[in-house]
């Protein structure tokens, strides 16, 4: 559809916009010179002052057009600059030496007798159109929307103005500026179906979303079987949690073009979203029948058998990725997962480990190997592909959390310490950093006042869970309160009474209480859910 109806040249500034957001380049001046010149003799229709124009000057002024067309744009000058020594009041002769000096990449002379062309004949909007243009050009997008924003006064219903305002706003990352503009397009004329159209994408990307589906609602109304509309709305209901309506308008999109990969992959997915998995697998299997390496098909076959813990399925899809697409990282992470799930760690850690030396900047790929490592407790490895993928990632809190921990448990106390301070600083909720900064404090018998502090704050924050109640009442004790202490404790247990740590803690605290016979009981809990611990065999040993 055509979006502009308007003298020649302006429809320039769309299809130049693009290209700057395309290919973030600034065009020579010397390009579009047709446009250009197309506007300049448009501006040289509306001047005045060439009916009265005296028969040398306008001479030296055909001589000097003639010239321009032929490209010899020093001649033109020569003659043109003749012209306005007898004629220093014309305002046509300003706007061709314009186009002059702008064909000879000398923009600010040309913007110099543009200027002076206006000062002329300041209601002439072709010549203002022409200077608009070129400050685009020089992205100069300021000044171009000064011109514009005239022209508009000049010009109050000029559908043209305001989408040129309403792209320049948007150049400018005024989004809602740039949406006014385009809704003042729509009010003018309810016909415009593509100012409807920058409005709504506008909209929608900006996350208003509730607007957004009253205008694509409009749209649909005005086409109703306009497949971008459809594909647009069905993507708005999803991000508006109404997957059931995007399947409808997906189902309608097959139903109008055919069932396309793109269509069905969109199907597919929202089936997955609503766990509807049988339909999810149906639809990628036949996605694979069309295309037998279709790299969504395998990779989302491999997730869904995967969280519906049918591993064998899931590897197979995984395998077949990795041996299709080697280059693609997400049949090793793929692979890795279904590992991880199992507890083979170590598997894992064979699959990721070369993947790591060829996808160096994956993150997925550095923080699952390092994880592998960590829950195999190899914690000196697993700092090296934690901090890879901090590296990657520097404000991912789920590897500076496990990064934290691994040097912590390396004894790296400098380091976990800065992490959790971080954390902290960033997010004063983040009570996983709190309770576990607070925990490692007390361990080492530093800073146990501020290991209190942060406690406390942990379980202010989420009091139900057992291990930070834990944390707080092994604070407690080692500051001597045993009975209080031993409240907390209790309280723990009574959420979570598998945790060896805090069963042994218990012993600890009934064993300060001189209640050895209770104490032993816990240490015995304790050491047939950590069978190799060595703390507790050495507790037991005493009695």
């Amino acid at each position: 559809m055509k979006r502009y109806n308007r003298k020649r040249g302006l429809v320039f500034i769309l299809t130049y916009l693009t290209i700057i957001l395309l290919i973030s380049c600034t065009q020579s001046p010397t390009l579009q010179q047709d446009s250009f010149k197309n506007k300049i003799h448009e501006a040289n229709d509306e001047s005045s002052g060439l009916n009265e124009i005296n028969s040398e000057a306008l001479q030296h002024m055909m001589d000097g057009q003639l010239y321009l067309d032929q490209g010899d744009f020093a001649m033109a000058i020569v003659e043109l600059q003749e012209a306005l020594r007898l004629e220093p009041n014309v305002s046509s002769i300003y706007i061709s030496l314009a186009e002059c000096y702008w064909n000879l990449n000398k923009p600010e002379r040309s913007m110099e007798y543009l200027e002076s062309a206006i000062e002329i004949d300041p209601d002439n909007s072709t010549t203002r159109e022409v200077m608009a243009e070129q400050l685009f050009r020089l992205q100069d997008f300021s000044k171009s929307e000064e011109q514009y924003k005239i022209l508009l006064e000049l010009n109050p219903e000029s559908e043209d103005y305001l989408f040129a305002l309403g792209d320049l706003a948007k150049i400018q990352n005024r989004y809602d500026q740039a949406i006014g503009y385009y809704k003042n397009v729509y009010d003018l004329n309810n016909e415009n179906i593509q100012a409807l159209e920058l409005t709504t994408d506008l909209m929608h990307r900006l996350g208003k979303f509730n607007e957004a589906d009253e205008l694509y609602r409009k749209l649909l109304k005005a086409d109703s079987l306009n497949v971008q509309y459809l594909s647009a709305y069905a993507d708005l209901n999803v991000q508006l949690n109404k997957p059931e309506k995007a399947i409808e308008l997906v189902k309608k999109i097959i139903t109008i073009e055919g069932s396309s990969i793109e269509s069905l992959i969109q199907l597919g997915v929202l089936y997955n979203e609503l766990e509807r998995d049988d339909e999810a697998i149906e639809i990628f299997h036949e996605i694979l029948r069309q295309d037998s390496t279709n790299a969504v098909g395998l990779h989302l076959l491999s997730a869904i058998y995967r969280e519906n813990l049918e591993y064998d399925k899931a590897q197979l899809y995984a395998d077949s990725m990795i041996i299709v697409f080697p280059e693609n990282s997400q049949g090793f992470i793929n692979s890795a997962l279904i590992a991880l799930d199992q507890n083979d760690n170590e598997k894992a850690i064979t699959i990721l480990s070369p993947a790591a030396v060829d996808f160096p900047e994956d993150y997925s790929v550095q923080y699952l190997l390092g994880m592998s490592y960590y829950q195999s407790e190899n914690y000196k490895m697993a700092a090296v592909f934690l901090d890879n993928a901090r590296q990657i990632a520097p404000n991912s809190r789920n590897t500076l959390h496990v990064l934290a921990i691994v040097n912590d448990n390396l004894n790296n106390w400098t380091i976990s310490d800065g992490i959790y301070q971080q954390l902290i600083q960033t997010d004063s909720t983040d009570t996983q950093a709190l309770n576990n900064f607070a925990y490692s404090l007390i361990e080492r018998g530093e800073k146990i006042e501020l290991s209190q502090k942060y406690a406390r704050r942990a379980i202010e924050l989420a009091p139900d869970q057992a291990a930070y109640l834990d944390t707080y009442g092994w604070i407690l004790f080692k500051m001597g309160n045993t009975k209080e202490a031993h409240k907390y404790i209790d309280k723990s247990l009574e959420i979570d009474s598998e945790n060896a740590e805090v069963l042994k803690h218990m012993g600890d605290i009934l064993i300060k209480m001189k209640k050895k016979t209770e104490a032993k009981e816990f240490y015995q809990k304790a050491l047939s859910i950590d069978p190799t611990n060595q703390q507790l065999i050495e507790k037991l040993s005493d009695f």
